[in-house]
């Protein structure tokens, strides 16, 4: 079981991948749609295929589920990565944008001894100058870019197909439940691929490249993973007799129930049902009048 719901984090957002080639068989259905039926496709109905379809939690049965919740609450935490936020403020405007490139991290890191020179001269300190990575397979050297080029669906496309064909040769020989080899793969082909393709319009061209999208969907299927599988150990560790009577949702108690309603974590009507049914004993038990 443990395999599984690994292998269920790591993959829970493949379906961003596959949706950003825009194959005609995935036409009008949403990332968690088609990551669903792809993971159904090669596992099968099961706990792999449901951390796609319950990591957004909008299906009743994530409410439902220990697992299901596990997923969602993981992938939550692992989206705090995303710092960067839009400021109606400040920036001038965003939009969803799929041909967005993945900023190279190493363009963040400053050069103290650039940094000296610069204040020893008087002169105000300037970031580093803004660098993207190519969409490409890991395997051979990858040279960042200057230019912020766009990422066509055809190079999606591409490099799907790429994934597909080596998936299928791990699973052909039976590796395909191999967590080790399935990171490797995730590795070699989600690298290079953003996890949010959100751009920000700062009030300048510094801000913009700052709030440019720099955390990989490898890193953060990798992270979903990570968090994943240190809270089932935690809960079931913590709540040992509980684990396989009560959902999450009753361990996690009033105060993060009433956190998630006012950050508005919880998007769906039938989710803020299901949770207020839960909800409504812990609060009568804090509130008896």
């Amino acid at each position: 079981m443990i395999t599984n719901l690994v292998l269920g984090a790591l993959f829970h957002d493949i379906g961003k991948f596959k949706q950003r080639a825009s194959l005609p068989e995935d036409k009008g259905k949403s990332h968690v749609e088609i990551g669903h039926s792809w993971l159904i496709s090669q596992y099968g109905e099961g706990l792999i295929s449901s951390g796609a379809r319950n990591h957004h939690g909008n299906e009743p049965e994530t409410w439902q589920s220990n697992l299901g919740l596990l997923f969602y609450e993981a992938d939550n935490c692992a989206a705090s990565e995303r710092k960067t936020e839009y400021d109606p403020a400040r920036d001038i405007g965003k939009e969803w944008q799929r041909t967005i490139p993945l900023a190279n991290v190493f363009s963040r890191v400053r050069n103290p001894a650039i940094d000296i020179v610069q204040a020893e001269e008087g002169n105000s300190q300037k970031p580093p100058p803004p660098s993207y990575i190519p969409l490409q397979p890991l395997g051979t050297w990858v040279v960042p870019t200057r230019e912020e080029i766009k990422i066509t669906p055809q190079d999606y496309a591409r490099l799907w197909k790429g994934f597909e064909t080596d998936f299928a040769s791990i699973r052909s020989s039976d590796n395909h439940f191999n967590i080790d080899v399935i990171l490797h793969l995730l590795e070699k082909y989600t690298s290079a691929i953003p996890s949010i393709t959100l751009k920000i319009y700062g009030d300048d061209d510094e801000e913009t490249y700052r709030k440019h999208p720099d955390v990989s969907l490898f890193d953060h299927l990798k992270m979903t993973a990570a968090i994943t599988l240190c809270l089932y150990h935690y809960y079931c560790r913590t709540y040992t007799h509980e684990w396989e009577r009560n959902i999450l949702l009753n361990l996690w108690g009033l105060e993060f129930a009433n956190t998630c309603l006012s950050m508005n974590i919880i998007q769906k009507p039938n989710a803020k049902a299901i949770m207020g049914e839960r909800i409504s004993p812990l609060i009568m038990e804090v509130n008896p009048a």
